[in-house]
């Protein structure tokens, strides 16, 4: 794997795998993410790619990081290694802005640019037919368009994987969190459309995988509410 990342985050660092030059690793801070929750972003973004082929990267693998070698410092525990996308001009020079920001800080003009740039890629709808796609499924996702890149086919691509749970007191009427219950894991999407979706797939062998793959994510959701949180969950 090539020292050093070329996109990186809060929770993440993107490497390129010189021995798959068509593929990403991507590696999760040790404060970020579990091994078990890794691999239930490993398995939804499987379910994903069935469903949505042009609008999700295909998804490898999930391993312990310490099976691959990494000239880097930084804490880690788990990491995806996921399809390659080509990223567009506008993507490119967004995410170098971005980054910029983060290192050294912005120039007015740049900070206009960068203002311009995200408005425009708004404008022309970056992302918007993947968010409604995942919205009839009960899927929710980060929409910032720093997010997505457009292929020459129009077709817009998510670039980052969703966190198919969430682990939290159950709400109280007002909207707040409940201070006396245990918490509960739910699923962010809703599991009986995302069945229905799946069984819908015309081709039989990618129905039959990617039906195994949601059964794997709840056997993983399963064993998080076994070993760590209350026995009752929810969808």
């Amino acid at each position: 794997m090539s020292e050093k990342p070329f996109a990186r985050g809060v929770e993440k660092k993107v490497f390129t795998d010189p021995q798959h030059p068509d593929r990403v690793v991507k590696v999760y801070n040790h404060e970020s993410e579990s091994l078990p929750e890794v691999k239930a972003r490993f398995y939804f973004g499987k379910i994903l790619n069935a469903l949505f082929p042009s609008n999700f990267p295909d998804i490898y693998q999930s391993s312990q990081a310490g099976d691959h070698e990494v000239s880097d410092t930084t804490p880690r525990t788990a990491l995806l290694v996921v399809e390659k996308i080509d990223r567009d001009e506008h993507h490119i020079r967004l995410n170098d802005l971005l980054h910029e920001r983060t290192v050294r800080g912005l120039t007015d003009s740049e900070k206009d640019e960068l203002n311009s740039l995200e408005k425009n890629l708004r404008d022309l709808g970056y992302g918007q037919s993947v968010t409604d796609n995942l919205h009839a499924l009960g899927i929710g996702l980060d929409k910032q368009v720093r997010n997505f890149t457009r292929d020459e086919s129009g077709d817009d691509i998510y670039l980052d994987t969703i966190n198919p749970w969430t682990i939290a007191k159950p709400r109280l009427a007002d909207g707040t969190s409940d201070p006396w219950s245990k918490k509960e894991l739910c699923f962010n999407f809703n599991l009986e459309a995302v069945t229905t979706a799946i069984a819908a797939l015309p081709d039989d062998e990618t129905r039959r995988q990617t039906i195994n793959h949601l059964e794997r994510l709840k056997g993983l959701a399963a064993e998080e509410i076994e070993n760590k949180y209350s026995s009752a969950w929810r969808s």
